[in-house]
């Protein structure tokens, strides 16, 4: 009796675990998004952060190709740090303090990049 009871948990227990990682999967790959949007809330995880680092790496090798000063903070992508923005990402405070961290990373990336500049 008892190693059926234990039989019995064991396989609740990994039929529970299973169904988690289902869900987990289900919003990894696009089938809903989770209350945080679907990202972990660490540096480089968010799609604000991504898009940001993009964007920077974009503006910075613009800029140096055309002999700007070192101002990420003067371009308009900084400045508004809402492009891409959907309401599921969640809290739009934290989508811009995360575009703005990515974008700075981007810029010096591109700024340092010797201004090799492609469209």
């Amino acid at each position: 009796m008892k190693s059926f009871q234990l039989l019995l948990t064991v396989v609740i227990a990994l039929g529970m675990g299973a169904t988690a990682h289902a869900q987990y999967r289900d919003y990894q790959y696009g089938g809903g998004y989770p209350p945080n949007g679907g990202y972990d809330r660490g540096r480089g995880g968010s799609p604000a952060y991504q898009i940001g680092l993009e964007d920077g790496r974009r503006d910075g090798e613009h800029d140096m190709y055309r002999r700007h000063s070192f101002r990420p903070e003067q371009n308009s992508n900084f400045r508004h740090a809402d492009r891409e923005y959907r309401g599921f990402f969640g809290d739009k405070r934290f989508y811009k303090e995360q575009y703005r961290a990515g974008y700075l990373e981007g810029y010096r990336m591109g700024y340092r990049s010797g201004g090799y500049y492609r469209r």
